[in-house]
């Protein structure tokens, strides 16, 4: 049986990197090193890294090159206690 796009996508590790003096959420995806993406709003980024793995995926197969098997099946976002500004849009609001 045969998966389809959404399934396909899970299972590979994401990582998300915040910037400390931009706010910008750089996203990688170990599995595949060539995948640099993010934005500045976490939903922003997590749709652009899901659009990268897709086209990366997409291009892969076209030229019938293996997928590599997920490693993990985990999310890592940097906690930003570690960053020295947080992006406003992800500061409480009262």
């Amino acid at each position: 049986m045969r998966k389809n796009k959404k399934e396909e996508l899970l299972g590979y590790e994401i990582k998300i990197i915040p910037d400390k003096e931009s706010g910008y959420l750089a996203v990688r995806f170990p599995d595949f090193p060539g995948i640099i993406t993010g934005g500045y709003r976490l939903e922003e980024a997590v749709k652009n890294s899901q659009e990268a793995l897709e086209l990366t995926m997409d291009t892969m197969k076209k030229h019938k090159m293996p997928l590599p098997k997920p490693k993990t099946r985990a999310a890592s976002i940097t906690p930003w206690s570690n960053a020295s500004r947080k992006p406003t849009s992800l500061s409480a609001t009262k």
